[in-house]
């Protein structure tokens, strides 16, 4: 049986002119007869690309060869695609769609695999899951988390408060030695506390500011919530909490949409004495970096134990942020008398404050 002729245009790529020709699909190859020579030019189907993705119902097809770089064939005759595909597989929609399927299916094969290997091997878990989420979707996770964290609190951004917090920020960020630039924001609500949230995101309340006798207090605190950020505390937790199949959908290309009540979840987390002494050592590493002295961070959660203990009376300046129903940052960062002596037994090293008094002044008025 004769294989099928098609009429079509060819182009060299030399011009921009076209010429008619007849076009066969021999067994190999599509066979272009030029009126110029006597014998056809051929195009092998291997070798074979369409300018777009070749349907069976398409009424016209671009046809290009890595044979003959810069020609085209186009063929406007509605039976030629389907005819094409039969000798050309790798032409059709599916094919092409299959070709950038392939690689995100093996990406997601390999994480599901070294997940399961994680757990067969009885390793932590969450935190090497943690490691493996793009630092872009941390960041979103915590924004979302952030935002349901302060609610209705308004954010604090006086523009002197704004600068000292920054200045300190960047200070700590650098002796971290991470290579992570940490995000802090302060919100207006009496609450002491202070939370690390995924993508190196912290929230810090007014209040903790208010309670604060300095920035080296302060200072202290930032640093502790940035060893939660370098060891991933946060988004571990959430991993456990959430599971592993919720943070597959969130990698194959879900959005931040599918984790519900995030900011709840790190409200209500508690961390295990071990994250405390992990986030702790990171702190007494990060201020005596930046020369900054631990113990003010040692008598600051001293301080607050005793007022959550009963133990003080709130009479002096800072009482309203003091009050035993305000300090929940025992809740989600359970303090010990170990905790405190850790930072108050710390080796003692020639320091300097951690914010000139002035700005000291100004991040404590960032709320006004």
């Amino acid at each position: 049986m004769d294989a099928a002729t098609y009429s079509g245009r060819y182009s060299d790529g030399q011009t921009a002119a076209t010429r008619p020709v007849q076009v066969t699909l021999a067994a190999t190859a599509v066979e272009i007869a030029l009126v110029d020579k006597s014998e056809p030019e051929r195009w092998t189907y291997t070798k074979l690309r369409a300018a777009a993705p070749v349907s069976w119902r398409d009424n016209e097809v671009l046809l290009r060869s890595i044979e003959a770089p810069g020609a085209t064939l186009f063929v406007p005759d509605p039976g030629f695609a389907s005819a094409v595909l039969k000798h050309s597989p790798r032409l059709s929609v599916s094919a092409h769609r299959w070709r950038y399927a392939a690689p995100g299916l093996a990406i997601t094969a390999a994480f599901i695999l070294g997940i399961t290997a994680i757990y067969a091997l009885q390793l932590h878990p969450a935190q090497a899951v943690a490691n493996v989420i793009p630092h872009a979707l941390r960041e979103a996770i915590g924004r979302k988390a952030m935002a349901e964290l302060t609610g209705d609190h308004r954010e604090c951004t006086s523009a002197e408060g704004t600068k000292a917090l920054d200045t300190l920020v960047g200070e700590l960020s650098k002796a971290s030695e991470s290579g992570k630039l940490f995000s802090v924001r302060v919100v207006n609500w009496d609450l002491v506390n202070a939370f690390a949230v995924p993508g190196e995101q912290i929230v810090i309340s007014g209040g903790l500011i208010e309670a604060a006798k300095s920035a080296d207090e302060v200072a202290g605190v930032l640093a502790h919530e940035m060893g939660h950020g370098i060891e991933l505390h946060p988004e571990a937790g959430i991993i456990r909490s959430m599971g592993v199949s919720a943070l597959i959908q969130l990698l194959a290309g879900g959005n931040t949409g599918s984790l519900t009540n995030v900011g709840a979840l790190l409200l209500e987390l508690r961390y295990s004495r071990e994250a405390e002494h992990e986030a702790d050592t990171h702190a007494l590493r990060i201020l005596k970096n930046a020369d900054i002295s631990p113990k003010p961070f040692g008598d600051f959660f001293k301080r607050l134990m005793k007022i959550e203990s009963g133990g003080s009376s709130n009479s002096d300046s800072s009482s309203k942020a003091q009050s035993s129903a305000d300090t929940a940052i025992f809740s989600t960062h359970p303090p010990t008398p170990e905790r405190a002596k850790m930072a108050t037994d710390a080796a003692t090293y020639p320091g300097k404050p951690s914010l000139s008094d002035m700005d000291w002044r100004a991040l404590k008025a960032i709320c006004e």
